[in-house]
């Protein structure tokens, strides 16, 4: 027998901590639930996978504050003083007001700019699991822009919706370390890698289980979070590939991390590929998601979400991010860009000129 939770390819078999649960007639399994908008109930089945019996459902339970704001996620701006936040909620731009409350940590002021509210639906998948049984509504992304930040300076930060009766929901208090100034020598400290995906912490199995591994990944980042600035997550980020409800799971696992350090982001086969959605590899990898999850809930400092490439400062860095998955020969669009982009850079002023692809060039 096997407990499955509703909505989700997840599962624990009844006897993974109560051996003699079938004679005895008690057991017991742990699960913990992450907020996804929407309540959770609890199945308990006989037979096998492929063949469930359901013998039994729960009683529904339920978030307090279900469609509050989660899932914080800062990146910069479109130049070197701005930052933006980005998070998940149940509301949309009809219900509520999105905002942030923001000021330096050292002053009293506080500034209330409006965020822009984005969100995607089954017809902007490209194909299956994501356009079927990978499909599950994925809320609402709200992303406001803090600008013109002292250089070095620690602000605080918390996110909230204004409701129709005035009310505001708000969620939690955030921090966050402006920029270095370009070219400003100080030590500065980025951390780079690709390929992470997620894992549960309670044992859970679920689709696209072989990445045991992360949690350990993903504690180390939150052990040393006060020791770097920047992350840039270089593709391959839930491999959600079409199981929508896996990119609520990804962006809780990192939300420690993201919430005080910028997570960059730059597209991987496992966010963008798949047949006939102009990728330059052509096969299955997203899943049917052809980069809109990805794109839709990690707010870049591009011109154009679907040329998902860009330049960034900070301090004596300056990066030019590629999307190795859109075609990027010579004479490409692409090509014209990072040629600009590395040809800009004052190598005395930033003498760590950082090129970043999820694929290699050949």
């Amino acid at each position: 027998m096997y407990i499955d939770v509703v909505f989700h390819l997840q599962y624990k078999y009844a006897n993974f901590s109560s051996l003699d649960y079938v004679h005895g007639g008690v057991g017991s399994v742990t699960f913990q639930l992450v907020k996804q908008r929407q309540d959770f109930s609890f199945g308990l089945f006989s037979g096998d996978i492929l063949n469930p019996v359901l013998e039994a459902v729960s009683n529904t339970v339920t978030f307090s504050n279900l469609k509050a704001p989660v899932f914080l996620q800062l990146a910069t701006g479109s130049t070197w003083d701005g930052i933006t936040v980005t998070w998940t909620s149940g509301c949309a731009k009809e219900a509520a007001v999105p905002l942030v409350k923001w000021g330096s940590d050292n002053e009293n002021n506080s500034y209330f700019p409006p965020a822009i509210t984005l969100s995607y639906s089954r017809k902007d998948m490209c194909g299956a699991p994501a356009r079927t049984v990978g499909w599950r509504d994925p809320g609402y992304f709200h992303t406001a822009y803090l600008k013109h930040l002292w250089p070095r300076t620690r602000y605080r930060y918390m996110v909230g919706h204004k409701l129709k009766s005035g009310e505001h929901v708000w969620g939690k208090k955030g921090f966050f370390t402006s920029a270095p100034s370009p070219g400003e020598e100080s030590l500065q400290c980025v951390i780079i890698f690709g390929d992470m995906g997620k894992n549960e912490r309670d044992g859970l199995n679920e689709y696209n289980q072989y990445q045991h591994g992360v949690l350990n990944t993903t504690d180390q980042l939150v052990k040393d979070v006060a020791n770097y600035e920047v992350i840039f997550h270089v593709g391959d980020l839930s491999y959600a590939n079409g199981y929508i409800s896996e990119w609520d799971q990804f962006t809780e696992q990192v939300g420690t991390i993201a919430s005080n350090v910028l997570y960059m982001f730059a597209n991987g086969n496992q966010e963008q590929d798949f047949l006939g959605t102009g990728s330059f590899f052509q096969n299955l990898d997203s899943g049917g998601e052809c980069g809109v999850p990805a794109q839709t809930i990690y707010n870049m400092p591009t011109k154009n979400k679907a040329k998902y490439w860009y330049g960034m400062e900070w301090g004596m860095f300056h990066f030019c991010v590629a999307d190795s998955e859109m075609d990027w020969r010579e004479g490409s669009e692409q090509c014209i860009f990072l040629e600009e982009c590395l040809a800009s850079v004052d190598r005395q002023r930033q003498p760590w000129l950082i090129f970043i692809a999820h694929c290699v060039l050949g």
